[in-house]
């Protein structure tokens, strides 16, 4: 009984992030799952991404994920390049349209950040933070 609450309450956040990002995101003409893969990205930038690691890092169904990317490159934020080292995989960048947003990105991330913690203290979002961490861990080990 007890786990069906917390559960309630994650897809309930989950639901009011959205109602919060989606207008904010709308400017960049991104929606809230396609930022995530964007700023994901953008803290990579140095390293290429293989598109199976953004299924993995993000628990995406590979069609879900060729959707999304999909969606980005016509939007004119990534490219999708074979691989050299493996032909059956993409390496996923960003483009030069998306790195020239990029401190507009990542402010808009530490904005919905602040928006989605603004009842936290600092104390409070450390632990908060560390408890769903350990959470996400052991749905994981238990897949």
């Amino acid at each position: 009984m007890f786990n069906e609450k917390v559960v309630i309450l994650i897809k309930k956040i989950s639901l009011e992030f959205d109602k919060i990002a989606n207008p904010i995101l709308q400017d960049l003409n991104l929606t809230v799952a396609q930022y995530k893969i964007v700023k994901y990205l953008l803290l990579r930038q140095n390293e290429d991404a293989i598109q199976q690691e953004i299924e993995k890092f993000f628990s995406l169904t590979h069609p879900t994920t060729i959707e999304l990317l999909e969606k980005l490159e016509e939007k004119g934020f990534v490219t999708r390049i074979k691989n050299p080292a493996d032909g059956r995989s993409r390496i996923i960048r960003l483009t030069e349209m998306a790195l020239s947003k990029r401190d507009e990105l990542i402010e808009v991330g530490n904005i919905l950040e602040s928006k989605m913690t603004e009842g936290l203290n600092n104390a409070e979002t450390k632990q908060l933070m560390k408890l769903l961490e350990k959470m996400l861990s052991g749905i994981n080990k238990s897949n």
